[in-house]
């Protein structure tokens, strides 16, 4: 069976917050479990094996848990969202999809949609993250990532999934940008 963790990153009011997320497969009933999110767990769960399941690939019949790391205090303000990008990558790196082997030096926040669309965030500036050399960023050919990170490009990740995209820039954007 598999094993993998990576690092989600949320907006928190004016600062940002690294949850630690982790993820494992075991025989058993077969699915998918969300932990850890409350009742968000339910929609991020559902919109996971929609956007799965729109790919050409079986899957295999283990049980999958994706976990959120409950030293992580995220508290009612935090918007747990920009975790469902960072547990996509999770959960189709247990499944042997995605061409990264260990995610434990990743970090990542975004969006995923019904439609297909993924939608990495990546801000500016991050509070330095313990002594961890090699920190790698995942987001967008064209975002820039936080300082001190090196990216991996999502495009390349997912090249070869079908039924997802990635929004142009001026589209994400538009979508994002606050009404006057």
């Amino acid at each position: 069976m598999a094993e993998n963790r990576m690092m989600g990153v949320i907006p928190s009011g004016k600062t940002h917050k690294y949850i630690n997320l982790f993820g494992y497969t075991t025989r058993g009933i077969p699915g998918l479990e969300i932990v850890g999110m409350g009742k968000n767990s339910r929609t991020v769960k559902e919109k996971l094996i929609f956007l799965t399941r729109q790919q050409n690939n079986s899957i295999p019949l283990n049980r999958f848990v994706l976990s959120i790391d409950p030293v992580s205090r995220v508290e009612k303000e935090d918007d747990f969202n920009w975790l469902e990008l960072p547990l996509l990558i999770l959960y189709w790196s247990l499944l042997n999809w995605i061409p990264l082997k260990n995610l434990e030096n990743c970090f990542t926040s975004g969006r995923v949609f019904p439609g297909g669309a993924i939608v990495p965030w990546a801000p500016s500036q991050l509070k330095k993250v313990g002594e961890i050399d090699s920190r790698i960023w995942i987001t967008s050919k064209w975002m820039l990532s936080p300082s001190g990170f090196f990216k991996l490009p999502l495009e390349e990740l997912i090249s070869s999934r079908q039924a997802v995209y990635i929004p142009e820039k001026n589209q994400i954007e538009r979508a994002f940008a606050k009404s006057t």
